[in-house]
């Protein structure tokens, strides 16, 4: 039971009322699926936590080891991810120049992937950096798994209402 009274429209804002519409769409048999997020990161240890952590919070998750492979991996995509975590610093391709390269591949295909840049650097100005260079968000290692649950579900809430 709710604490207050909800009136019709109060749906847009309720997270109970999407997770239960979520819900009905599976059981229906709608081809909606649990939401896809792209983690890239090159050092192995990391890659294993974010996965787990990913998983832990109920999301799919495609991994990708270097910039290059992200930019594959969204080539192939068939729909956004519901977020993709970059590192910013990896060997070959880094997450700036893979950036670049998904923002022009989303401009072809019609739609835009929410990029979160990830970096174990927290200097002042890298925020400022991460997002003039076109991240839409920024984290610093080490993830703090309540931060990246309350990014995530604000996305997943914004996806499952349409915005």
């Amino acid at each position: 039971m709710y604490a207050q009274p909800h009136h019709v429209g109060d749906r847009d804002s309720d997270p109970l009322y999407n997770f239960v519409y979520f819900i009905f769409l599976i059981v229906k048999g709608s081809d909606v699926s649990m939401p896809s997020v792209l983690l890239v990161e090159d050092y192995p240890a990391s890659l294993m936590v974010g996965t787990l952590m990913l998983e832990h919070l109920g999301y799919a998750v495609e991994t990708a080891t270097c910039g290059q492979q992200a930019v594959e991996k969204v080539r192939a995509a068939s729909r956004p991810f519901l977020a993709i975590l970059m590192d910013v610093q990896m060997p070959g391709m880094d997450g700036f120049t893979a950036l670049n390269l998904i923002r022009k591949l989303e401009h072809e295909k019609g739609y835009r992937n929410t990029i979160i840049a990830v970096t174990a650097q927290a200097l002042a100005g890298d925020r400022e950096r991460c997002l003039a260079a076109g991240m839409d968000d920024y984290i610093s290692k080490p993830i703090s798994p309540d931060i990246l649950a309350k990014m995530l579900a604000s996305l997943n809430t914004g996806m499952l209402r349409g915005a």
